[in-house]
């Protein structure tokens, strides 16, 4: 879960960085797909996928998918029917998993899949393209821009050849969490209900956020990205430990209330405060070591921003440390001070080797030049707190 808190900070950053004409680092509908780079394929005439040039004219049905997910098992049957039905055609079906490849080969040893998989994928990848629970399935046209957010169960014959002939419509491109009350499309909307399930699926824009079986602090991360750390309270942990069923959206031109909206619902809804504050805070602050910074190389001019992870190492291209802060808060679950001046532009790697501070702050003065010193400092915290009640 760390990890994905992790890559759902990055790729906001890289979102906000990037310029118009590069990929964006998170899928958006009917914009280019993100990068994808697979190192693995099986079933494919590729060793590698490394560029959507690699797949150029061709439809994409990107599946997310796990051994251990029994919807994704229960699914395979189908995704085989359709990659069978519509072999030799300009589609491909790529089945990506971040399971190792021994893993996935003892799999296939019971079950047959036809179309092409990817074992051992990055972290990064789930990201980028908005995977929150398996199954998730992402469409990508021919001309490699995202054509839906969608389900496996819900990709049908139609779906395929509307997606080859570029007018894909999905009625699972609504709310995840459907309310079949109304077929209008609300103009303002709060929703949010206890959700049994562990794995879901999530679309969210710059005002609004839908989604199945999502954690409570995904949810609070996606509205309130300004925040270093997110403080419950004991009287709140049942709360902040749970999975929701949520829709909540506001028009764009209303976006700047958005915050305020969501923070009204939950108190209505499940009686929390939610304050974000100023707060004097046990940090972690990132330092340069006295001989200086080391293993970073200035990027050129035009370079697409990018972070990403693959097992221990962390790799950046464009960007300063402020990354590398999000990464040492998740392992050391402390918020990170970035006081080194180091200005982004810049691409290194980091090597954790592991997730402790001793072995981190060892490697840093290694690898980087940089180190860490524990200190206090005013960051931003949210506050979860129950609701005062009201006595009479």
């Amino acid at each position: 879960m760390k990890k994905n808190a992790l890559l759902m900070s990055l790729l906001f950053i890289a979102a906000c960085s990037a310029k118009p004409e590069e990929r964006p680092a998170i899928a958006q509908k009917e914009k280019p797909a993100p990068v994808l780079e697979l190192k693995k394929l099986i079933n494919s005439n590729l060793k590698e996928l490394s560029d959507w040039r690699d797949l150029k004219g061709k439809a994409v049905v990107l599946e997310f998918w796990a051994s251990w997910c029994e919807p994704c098992v229960d699914n395979i049957p189908h995704i085989n029917g359709l990659a069978e039905k519509f072999r030799g055609k300009p589609v491909v079906f790529i089945s990506v998993t971040d399971e190792s490849e021994t893993v996935v080969r003892g799999f296939m040893k019971e079950h047959e899949m036809k179309g092409w998989i990817a074992p051992e994928a990055p972290a990064s990848v789930f990201k980028s393209f908005r995977v929150y629970g398996r199954p998730h399935t992402v469409l990508i046209d021919k001309t490699s821009k995202v054509a839906a957010f969608t389900y496996p169960s819900e990709v049908t014959e139609n779906t395929i050849e509307s997606l080859l002939e570029g007018k894909i419509t999905l009625h699972s491109d609504a709310p995840a969490v459907e309310d079949s009350t109304s077929a209008a499309k609300p103009l303002a909307e709060f929703y949010i209900a206890r959700s049994a399930k562990k794995s879901g699926r999530a679309s969210y824009g710059p005002a609004s956020i839908s989604a199945s079986a999502m954690p409570f602090f995904f949810i609070l991360q996606h509205v309130f990205k300004s925040a270093d750390k997110i403080e419950p309270d004991k009287e709140t942990a049942d709360i902040a430990g749970a999975h929701y069923d949520v829709r909540v959206s506001l028009p764009l031109e209303n976006g700047k209330d958005y915050k305020d909206f969501f923070s009204r619902g939950l108190e209505d809804a499940l009686g929390l405060k939610l304050t974000l504050i100023k707060k004097k805070a046990e940090v972690y602050i990132l330092k340069k070591t006295p001989g200086g910074i080391k293993g970073f190389a200035k990027t050129g001019e035009g370079t697409a921003p990018n972070a990403s992870e693959e097992g221990n190492v962390f790799t950046v291209t464009g960007f300063g440390l402020d990354v590398l802060c999000q990464a040492l808060k998740e392992r050391l679950d402390t918020p990170v001070v970035d006081e080194t001046g180091v200005n982004a532009g810049y691409s290194y790697g980091f090597d954790f080797k592991s997730g402790d501070f001793k072995t981190i702050n060892a490697e840093l003065p290694v690898q980087l030049g940089l180190r860490l010193e524990k200190g206090f400092r005013k960051i931003n915290v949210l506050e979860v707190r129950k609701k005062m009640q009201n006595v009479k």
